[in-house]
């Protein structure tokens, strides 16, 4: 049953979706809010979590990684690239655009469009643009460019 406009169930139902609107658009979480500190794991939990930790290093004790990297800046860049990427595809980007932006500081101070032009030929690339400077700003700004 449809309620008529100006009837108590329809004048509620835009009451509720008023206050949720509100209530969305005024609330904001700091980015530097550290997150809320989680209970220690059950014991019996932890003990299971070490184990299958143990077992993958004796597994695999040198993981390689598919995405070609020289220093930790290098290889985050090359992680945010290759959401919804094959790494290959990512491994053909990159060293163009290392080239240009070797630091975090000279890819922060890169505009949008010369990043775009860079990475054009990774999915997504217009926000993965915007991303890869934010982080590059972020790493200036809150690490010192480390």
């Amino acid at each position: 049953m449809r309620s008529k406009p100006g009837s108590n169930t329809t004048t509620a139902m835009t009451k509720t979706k008023a206050k949720q609107s509100k209530a969305t658009k005024t609330t904001t979480v700091s980015a530097s809010a550290a997150p809320a500190s989680l209970p220690p794991p059950p014991p019996a939990l932890l003990s299971k979590a070490q184990a299958i930790h143990r077992l993958l290093d004796q597994l695999y004790p040198n993981p390689p990684i598919p995405l070609d990297h020289f220093d930790n800046y290098s290889l985050l860049i090359a992680v945010i690239l290759s959401a919804q990427t094959t790494d290959g595809k990512v491994n053909e980007v990159t060293p163009g655009l290392f080239k240009v932006a070797p630091t975090p500081a000279h890819l922060a101070a890169l505009p949008h469009a010369t990043v775009l032009s860079l990475i054009r030929s990774v999915g997504l690339a217009p926000g993965k643009a915007k991303n890869i400077i934010g982080a590059a700003k972020m790493l200036v700004d809150t690490f010192g460019g480390q």
